[in-house]
């Protein structure tokens, strides 16, 4: 292309017009594609490179944990900032698909950074699981994106590079009145008026000259799919039958069922905003202007306008296990669920005590076999914390044998079951690391060195094969 301006627009901020204005039609404004040709033998001529940059930075937090009910849950944020170059002749597919990376304010060989059209700067994902009944239970998995970014587009070639992608110059309706385009002036006038926020606040921060790259933004697309779980006990199937009833983009079957299909709020959909601000509809050579019409609909997001659109879907699957179950296997290892039913809560709290070290009564018991050689006045101290930290491990292996042998529930819900016992677990693990911790500051040294390691670090003892329990707390 011909890179030496023939004329500009001096109504839009001086921009170049690579062809003649006696190559541009009058009644349309159409230019023929051969007026900026070095070469019009050849027409348009496209070249591949890849010599472009980007650059994205991402940070993600996140949080995730069970409560008392077993209600699971997990939830994360993401914030993305991306950034890349373009040209206006280096379109891509993104300006194929709707996108604006390729587009010019008037020079196309020019290089320009801006936001990523299918860049997203917020993203929130939620998920939570709640065992309703130890037989059902429900997923939610909500998903909240912000929108994308694009530029105010002209419907026609203006600098008559042969394309399509120029960005439109953002008229004041006052100058514009005053220069005597009443179309234009009317036209924005009212485009102002009922536009959206977003589209309103991005024309006006940009009157009076040629629009940014990806200057404007679409507003935030949620999305939710649930799903229920049946996990029958009866006929046998001791849960092992696992029911699923799946709805996937359930926003769009509530847009649908709450406002018909003809009356769409666009619910669940994606935003593909109307990014056209003026279109061409015709040329005057005498003062070298474009005659512009104003789309109102510009910025207009309505997902029922969209010719893609994201369905609501319906699914039931089921799910046999065959065999074993890990998980209803370890929690009948704990409780028991042989032949002789679950055990009592004495029962299990004979069991649980016994998987329950205390690390100073172990210490005195190993002082002739590890040589430590221990003071009486060491072993006066550590049968005093000893005493103390078995009141507080009974305490809570009495709530967890509680929890594990309650005989009202009939075939519980391992997950459930869990949850319950999660929070005394993890009160036994900080009990357990404070003992160790209290027991080595009794012990010189050279004594702590002696002790063997199964004692002196918290890790996971089994008992009789009867399950797993945290050294200073039941866990599994």
């Amino acid at each position: 292309m011909d890179t030496v301006p023939k004329f500009t627009l001096a109504n839009e901020g001086n921009r170049p017009v690579y062809a003649p204005a006696t190559a541009i039609i009058p009644k349309t404004g159409a230019v023929t594609i051969l007026a900026s040709r070095l070469h019009p033998e050849f027409g348009s001529v496209n070249q591949i490179t890849s010599n472009l940059k980007s650059n994205t930075k991402q940070l993600t937090f996140g949080l995730n944990g069970l409560t008392t009910k077993g209600i699971l849950f997990n939830a994360s944020y993401t914030l993305t900032s991306s950034y890349d170059q373009s040209q206006g002749f280096a379109q891509g597919f993104a300006q194929g698909f709707g996108g604006t990376a390729g587009s010019t304010a008037g020079n196309p060989n020019i290089v320009e950074w801006g936001r990523s059209d299918n860049g997203r700067r917020q993203a929130l994902l939620a998920t939570v699981t709640y065992p309703i009944k130890p037989a059902f239970e429900l997923t939610a998995i909500g998903r909240a994106v912000s929108g994308s970014f694009f530029s105010p587009m002209v419907g026609g070639d203006i600098n008559g590079d042969g394309r399509f992608n120029d960005r439109a110059f953002i008229f004041n309706p006052t100058d514009a009145m005053a220069s005597g385009d009443t179309a234009v002036a009317n036209g924005m006038t009212r485009l102002l008026a009922t536009a959206s926020d977003r589209a309103r606040d991005c024309l006006l921060k940009q009157t009076g000259k040629v629009a940014d790259r990806s200057s404007c933004s679409t507003p935030w697309s949620p999305s939710l799919d649930l799903q229920a779980n049946i996990r029958p006990a009866g006929f046998g199937l001791d849960r092992r039958l696992t029911i699923s009833v799946s709805t996937m983009n359930a926003l769009t079957g509530l847009d649908q069922l709450l406002h018909g299909s003809d009356h769409l709020h666009g619910w669940g959909q994606p935003s593909f905003p109307d990014r056209t601000l003026l279109y061409v509809r015709g040329f005057d050579p005498t003062t070298n202007t474009y005659q512009y019409q104003v789309n109102e609909h510009f910025g207009t997001s309505n997902g029922t306008r969209n010719a893609f659109r994201v369905p609501f879907q319906l699914a039931v699957q089921a799910r046999l296990i065959l065999g074993t179950d890990p998980a209803r296997q370890q929690f009948n290892n704990v409780v028991g669920g042989g032949r002789g039913g679950r055990m009592n809560p004495e029962a299990l709290k004979a069991r649980m005590t016994r998987l329950v070290p205390n690390v100073f009564l172990d210490i005195i018991a190993i002082n002739d076999s590890a040589k430590l050689e221990l003071t009486s006045d060491q072993v006066s101290r550590l049968q005093s914390a000893g005493d103390a930290f078995k009141v507080k491990s009974d305490s809570l292996v009495d709530k967890v044998a509680n929890i594990l042998g309650d005989s009202t529930t009939k075939n519980p819900d391992p997950m459930t079951i869990f949850a319950k016992v999660q929070p005394f677990i993890t009160e036994g693990r900080k009990l357990a690391m404070q003992g160790i911790n209290e027991a080595k500051a009794i012990l010189t040294p050279e004594q702590w060195a002696k002790v063997p390691d199964s004692i002196k670090t918290p890790g996971i003892r089994r008992g009789e094969g009867e399950g797993r329990f945290q050294r200073g707390g039941p866990g599994n």
